[in-house]
């Protein structure tokens, strides 16, 4: 999966699990915890995985921009 589109998914991971955050705070049902959860963790591993230089391999970490900050080359974004 390239940068660009792990960065998609990752969007999309992170509002799902806002959302079912929300709606487990409203309702607080064991089923929309584990969904919870699940969201959360998918997001997380997305996030560990495949946000990484397309050039160097580094995790981009919080800072994902245009360039990389370990090796300074265009990341794709």
């Amino acid at each position: 999966m390239g940068l660009k589109k792990a960065m998609q998914v990752l969007w999309a991971c992170a509002a799902v699990t806002l959302l079912l955050l929300v709606l487990f705070l409203r309702f607080e049902t064991t089923v929309l915890l584990a969904l919870l959860l699940g969201a959360g963790c998918v997001t997380a591993v997305i996030w560990v995985v495949f946000i990484r230089c397309p050039h160097c391999g580094a995790h981009l970490g919080r800072d994902v921009g245009k360039y990389c900050p370990h090796c300074g080359k265009e990341t794709g974004l």
